[in-house]
């Protein structure tokens, strides 16, 4: 009796320990998590290691882009500290700004973000089919984009297409100039319409008519042409009507 006594002694002092370990092991883990949760809340805290300055520079040349536009959508979007700043975050920002292209940014110790932005550089205009209010400008890389203002351009070569079929317009409107280049005529204008019809514009020169299909025959067809056609005195070419299998349709002025 007196070994059992001893037994069930030595089992409750066990659990006793078993116990109290376990109660010194979830108070330290909770303290030690309330510990990181409070230097993380610190650590992610602007107050501590704060950014300070903001300095915005150009990767090449800024004709358009206004770096005091950059530096306040910067400043508006500075969340958290020198360390837990998400770049990544102000960067889209930055970048969602019409005349950014692309942009860059770098910490400098202790409290400085330096931004580097490049700039659009505008190729041609764009207009929308649909209204005359939506306008546009595409730059050398082939991206459409839309400035509050777009006064000052109209030097530039006008697409008018669908937003959709801008890109495919872009493509033809190169593939064309290659090929008027010899008339010393540049293409000023080119739109195709709801029913994929184009339509060129010569700088200084006719307004021509390709229709749907086999635009750049019809094109070429032109170029060749245009050398022998025979102009009325005081008379200049309009328009020619290249839909037609063989030959043209041409108009003079009055």
């Amino acid at each position: 009796m007196a070994k059992r006594g001893n037994y069930r002694r030595q089992d409750l002092q066990l659990a006793r320990r078993v116990l109290w370990r376990r109660a010194i092991f979830i108070t330290c883990s909770l303290v030690v998590l309330l510990f990181t949760l409070w230097a993380w809340k610190i650590w992610q805290s602007a107050s501590i290691f704060p950014l300070r300055a903001v300095h915005v520079t150009g990767d090449g040349d800024i004709s358009f882009l206004q770096p005091e536009e950059v530096k306040s959508t910067v400043v508006a979007h500075l969340q958290g500290n020198f360390f837990s700043l998400n770049m990544d975050v102000v960067r889209r920002q930055v970048e969602s700004l019409p005349w950014v292209a692309s942009a860059g940014m770098t910490r400098q110790w202790p409290d400085t973000l330096y931004v580097t932005v490049r700039e659009h550089q505008p190729r041609w205009r764009w207009q929308g089919l649909e209204s005359s209010s939506q306008k546009g400008l595409v730059s050398q890389q082939g991206v459409l984009f839309f400035p509050q203002n777009i006064q000052g351009f109209q030097h530039l070569p006008l697409l008018l297409s669908t937003e959709n079929d801008y890109g495919f317009l872009l493509r033809l409107f190169q593939e064309m100039q290659e090929i008027v280049d010899v008339l010393g005529m540049p293409v000023a204008k080119l739109r195709m319409d709801e029913r994929r019809a184009i339509i060129v514009n010569l700088q200084q020169g006719p307004e021509l008519v390709l229709g749907r299909s086999d635009v750049m025959s019809r094109l070429s067809r032109f170029v060749a042409v245009y050398p022998h056609i025979r102009r009325p005195h005081n008379k200049t070419l309009l328009r020619a009507d290249l839909r037609y299998t063989s030959g043209l349709a041409i108009r003079w002025s009055s």
